[in-house]
């Protein structure tokens, strides 16, 4: 019986073949980066433009002290920031001899929304310097009363061994120990209190009047523009300050 076998040889591919076959890959290649691309680093950048459009920042964030530089004195009576919080319209520049920030404003504007325009002052005529940051003093104080905090607690552990040894030689050691355990004001501070949680420096702010009061002169830096939600005094001052000029 014979069988046959079919054998199938193999053939070569000249350098033409290989070329055009490689070059029908070439757009299954290009694709591949371009996915990676698209999907890990276009989508998600997207997404975080997105959500930043949803949530703006706060106006008491804003103008982060790390934007700010110091660029020596200057005359803060010609240098002007203009400002529209929440609360209102404000209009703010630096006292050198009250060592404050003076403003002019038709509403009662809460604290944490003048130290947002007191930085934004700083920032855009650089003068760091003069504003203080309230939330970095804290932050050191806090850390100082926690090591000493620390080191009162050593100390006192360290007493309560020698009030110990002393306890069997001493029938009133224990009354002794009790006073001291006691007292734990001033040096012998123990724990934070909430009197410890305050800042012992702060931002002057004097309040000038209304707006229609103000009367910064013809030599005058104002850094900003007026919006949309300006009051009509507010609108008529900056009119009359551009005809000054």
């Amino acid at each position: 019986m014979n069988v046959e076998y079919n054998i199938m040889e193999s053939v070569d591919l000249n350098y033409g073949q290989i070329f055009f076959m490689m070059l029908g890959l070439l757009p299954a290649l290009a694709c591949v980066p371009c996915w990676i691309v698209a999907k890990f680093v276009y989508e998600p950048y997207v997404k975080k433009l997105a959500k930043e459009e949803e949530e703006p920042i706060p106006y008491e964030y804003q103008y982060p002290l790390v934007d700010a530089e110091d660029n020596g004195d200057r005359d803060f009576k010609k240098c002007i920031v203009l400002s529209n919080t929440p609360k209102g319209l404000v209009y703010m520049r630096y006292c050198k001899e009250e060592e404050g920030f003076e403003y002019w404003t038709d509403n009662s504007i809460d604290y944490k929304y003048l130290e947002t325009v007191a930085r934004k002052y700083v920032t855009i005529f650089s003068c760091r310097n003069i504003y203080i940051d309230r939330f970095s003093l804290l932050k050191e104080k806090i850390f100082d009363i926690k090591q000493k905090i620390e080191e009162n607690k050593r100390s006192e552990e360290d007493g309560k061994e020698e009030e110990k040894e002393e306890e069997n030689n001493d029938v009133f050691a224990n009354f002794k120990s009790y006073n001291q355990s006691t007292n734990k004001t001033g040096a012998n501070k123990t724990e934070i209190t909430r009197n410890d949680v305050v800042c012992d420096e702060a931002n002057k702010y004097l309040n000038r009047g209304k707006i229609e009061e103000a009367n910064f002169g013809a030599e005058k830096k104002i850094a900003d523009t007026p919006t949309s939600s300006m009051s009509f005094s507010s609108w008529k001052l900056w009119k009359s300050q551009d005809k000054e000029d």
